[in-house]
């Protein structure tokens, strides 16, 4: 499938433009910001922007037109999958679609990409998902809040030098008005703020500032999550009926995003009485946020989708604060003990070790890696999975504070005689809880 657009920007309320279509190339090796300007340079760009968790990209572009900030709309919704693969699909004006996927907060080469209709984004999503299994089932349908919602420091494009992709005579020139006076400062300081200012390489840089600096991008790439959701999908699901019209359900999955979760549970035909026409009349979760179906696949299987909306707390951030995180010797011990106390009602309970999270070193004057000054803080990760009986997740009422879910699934398990661990609607749910030196 061909994209019918190599980048698209539009603009948003503040002034600022929110860009699709963007080329993506992943980064390999151990000084990710460096790579990406040096990939942005081969790639003759104006601006680019880097991301990613335990994979690494890079996003390039060229622009036009009057100096104003840019972000870029695939990082943003990378913002909300740090781990794991995600794909999301945008319908634009005319019947386009934009489609995106990224793999643990890395968008994936090929995607960032405009097509002509629906049917041509799904198809390439199609491609996409011989390679990462799932991937096409769990496509989220965006809206435009879902992107600006998830702007900041970490989707905003950074700018090279003017000339970068010119041709030698074209360097030439501009380097001898510049030396000649004619541009002057105020066209120069323009370039050097087109976006965002790019880091500065005259002058001495202090070596905490970057750190500090770089410290916080890292924070503001982390999604955090209100611990009250969660409860709220937890409810949703057990709203949704086993039986229905000659219908069985065959398992549901919400997948966390920033603002909401995006459900959607399958079913199966059951038995003669059951017909499309039946399942339509009264569809499983007609009566949630943002329903969506039903769909039929075939003559046998049948599917809905909703939005849980999470509760907005004033005053709660979106985004990691280090600050209001607990420290891991909090994790081992109150964390630790409040989900042995659960043990005895799930399945199975697995905390994982706290793992730094990686910062690349920001960069002195020369483009050597800075040393990390002694006293900043330091954040680390610790996996938490738990799976067990859905009923059982009804005493899990104070989840972690720090902490960014990834998904809920919910599995039917046909015969399965009650017990304390199990039962026949079992859950897992899957997340990562931060926490600090």
């Amino acid at each position: 499938m061909q994209a019918v657009d190599e980048v698209l920007t539009l603009e948003l309320e503040d002034g600022a433009l929110l860009v699709f279509g963007m080329r993506w190339f992943p980064l390999v090796g151990s000084r990710p910001e460096a790579l990406a300007r040096r990939r942005a340079r081969e790639a003759r760009a104006s601006h680019y922007v880097q991301g990613g968790t335990r994979a690494a990209a890079v996003g390039c572009t060229r622009l036009h037109g009057r100096p104003r900030p840019c972000h870029s709309a695939a990082q943003a919704f990378a913002q909300s999958y740090p781990q794991g693969t995600a794909a999301g699909m945008l319908m634009m004006d005319e019947g386009r679609a934009w489609l995106v996927a990224t793999q643990d907060g890395a968008v994936m080469a090929r995607t960032d990409r405009i097509y002509a209709d629906r049917e041509q984004a799904l198809a390439a999503l199609a491609e996409l998902d011989t390679f990462y299994p799932g991937m096409a089932a769990a496509m989220r349908d965006l809206d435009l809040a879902d992107l600006v919602g998830n702007l900041g420091l970490a989707t905003t494009l950074w700018r090279l030098s003017p000339w970068v992709g010119l041709p030698p005579a074209g360097a030439r020139g501009i380097c001898l008005l510049l030396a000649a006076g004619l541009l002057g400062g105020t066209a120069w300081q323009a370039w050097r703020h087109w976006g965002r200012a790019a880091p500065s390489v005259a002058g001495v840089v202090d070596p905490r500032d970057a750190w500090r600096t770089a410290l916080a991008r890292q924070a503001a790439a982390l999604p955090l999550h209100d611990p009250s959701s969660l409860g709220t999908v937890f409810v949703s699901l057990r709203q949704l009926p086993v039986l229905t019209q000659g219908w069985a359900l065959d398992g549901a999955r919400c997948a966390a995003q920033t603002r909401e979760w995006a459900c959607q549970a399958s079913y199966r035909r059951a038995g003669p009485a059951g017909s499309n026409r039946s399942f339509a009349e009264t569809p499983p979760a007609r009566d949630q946020a943002g329903f969506d179906g039903p769909h039929f696949d075939g003559l046998e299987q049948a599917r809905v989708s909703w939005r849980v909306i999470a509760s907005a707390k004033p005053g709660l951030p979106s985004n990691v604060n280090p600050d209001a995180l607990d420290r891991r010797q909090a994790g081992d011990i109150r964390l630790g003990s409040a989900l042995q106390r659960l043990l005895p009602a799930f399945g199975r309970i697995s905390l994982g070790m706290a793992a730094a999270l990686p910062v690349p070193a920001p960069l002195d004057e020369s483009g050597r890696p800075l040393a990390r000054p002694p006293g900043l803080p330091v954040l680390y990760s610790r996996p938490l999975l738990m799976h067990g009986p859905l009923r059982s997740y009804a005493l899990f009422q104070a989840p972690p504070a720090g902490t960014a879910w990834r998904e809920v699934t919910l599995t039917l398990m046909p015969g399965r005689r009650p017990e304390a661990t199990g039962s026949v609607l079992m859950a897992q749910l899957q997340g990562v809880v931060y926490e600090r030196d």
